[in-house]
């Protein structure tokens, strides 16, 4: 509990499609991308979770690596 996904409003299972309006099928796409975006910067995530797509809003909390580790945590 607690964790950077969960704060992120990540479920086990969710499927990460976009980060900041950028498509993505892999998570060395989600690294290209969260390079960057500014700490601090609030950005969208779409995840599709029990076969519908639903926005999330995530804020970076201080770089990349840290909602990396979020996002990927719940295996995308």
């Amino acid at each position: 509990k607690g964790s950077a996904a969960e704060k992120a409003g990540l479920k086990a299972g969710d499927v990460i499609t976009k980060v900041d309006d950028s498509k993505v099928t892999s998570s060395a796409e989600i690294t290209r991308v969260l390079r960057g975006v500014k700490s601090k910067k609030t950005f969208g995530v779409t995840v599709v979770r029990n076969r519908k797509e639903m926005p999330l809003t995530v804020t970076m909390e201080s770089t990349g690596s840290t909602i990396r580790a979020a996002l990927l945590e719940e295996d995308c």
